[in-house]
């Protein structure tokens, strides 16, 4: 379950639970991969030289070719060596293992061998760098470039491999879609983290709107408010959904490297405001689905703008109009 980081398989369920729009390309890209090394053996051994088949969805799948020369694929994580057979396109054996940066190597594979996953971000482990994709057979981080994109994902159709939502219906049943903004929202930024030493200084964002009495910070990071629901809601979604803002401030700007407090505000109906990745908005569902702090001058405006949308809700609802619009293509 790769998903899960507690060890990492690549068969068809692993890899379709990452994320809906891109499975087909890791699913290529595997089969592919693993193509390369068995032809080379294939053709030593005086196998057959098609070595593959091709689907009616034009993916190829090394099953026939493989089942014939009883090749296994074994992959080493974090150093094992306690090989457990797992359900995968060609005969597998698996470690356990898996840590915040999971290290892997596909034994007697031709080649590039080393297997690189992690959902942390680049600048806090520059192993993680894009720039370093060339070095293994596999990266897997939250860019949507690497070659299996780990996504903090919330839309459940893409997590879950359940069937794309087609009409309105289907649509307003998952689970960014069907959160609607709370009429009665606090009119504040809530802030919840632990770390309070990020490498982009989030921190003097956070003071900016405690002095400015918008943002109640409401873990151990600067904490200013103790929330009364805080000990009961376990869900954190829920405790967003009380606020007006949320601010998704990520602990270092990375392209690509966006976690749970951007998509978690979306899904709990709450706009969030964030602050990391440039390219945040080429995740987005909406151009117009976000508050972003680079997007203004400084923070002063930033919290002029915020003022406006408390004074005048028909401004902040603009920002959840993209829920009733189609999937885009």
């Amino acid at each position: 379950d790769i998903s899960s980081r507690s060890h990492i398989a690549i068969n068809r369920s692993s890899l379709h639970a990452l994320i809906a729009p891109t499975h087909s390309q890791i699913r290529q890209f595997v089969n592919q991969s693993l193509n390369k090394s068995f032809e080379t053996q294939g053709n030593a051994t005086g196998g057959q030289g098609s070595n593959s088949n091709v689907d009616a969805k034009g993916f190829r799948s090394t099953r026939m070719y493989v089942k014939k020369h009883a090749k296994v694929v074994r992959v080493s994580i974090d150093g094992r060596h306690d090989f457990k057979t797992v359900p995968c396109d060609v005969p597998c054996e698996w470690t356990r293992g898996g840590n915040l940066v999971t290290r892997a190597k596909i034994l007697d594979f031709k080649g590039k061998a080393d297997i690189l996953m992690s959902m942390e971000g680049p600048k806090h482990y520059p192993d993680l760098a894009l720039g370093n994709k060339e070095k293994y057979a596999i990266l897997g981080i939250t860019d949507h470039h690497s070659d299996i994109p780990m996504p903090y994902f919330e839309w459940d159709w893409a997590k879950y491999f359940q069937p794309e939502p087609k009409t309105e219906e289907q649509k307003s049943s998952t689970a960014i879609y069907s959160s609607k903004p709370n009429p009665q929202a606090i009119p504040k930024i809530a802030f919840m983290a632990r770390n309070c030493k990020s490498l982009n200084n989030r921190e003097r964002i956070v003071r900016y709107f405690q002095d400015q009495n918008l943002l109640h910070s409401l873990s151990s990071c600067l904490h200013n408010y103790k929330d009364p629901d805080l000990d009961t809601k376990l869900n954190k979604r829920q405790v967003m959904q009380k606020y007006m803002f949320y601010a998704a401030f990520e602990n270092e700007d990375s392209d690509g490297y966006l976690t749970e407090k951007i998509w978690g505000s979306l899904a709990a109906g709450t706009l969030p405001i964030f602050y990391g990745a440039k390219d945040v908005k080429d995740y987005m569902p909406d151009p117009k689905s976000i508050i972003v702090v680079n997007d203004f001058n400084n923070l002063t405006a930033l919290g002029q703008h915020i003022r406006y949308l408390i004074r005048n809700r028909s401004a902040d609802m603009e920002f959840f109009s993209w829920k009733r619009k189609p999937l885009s293509k």
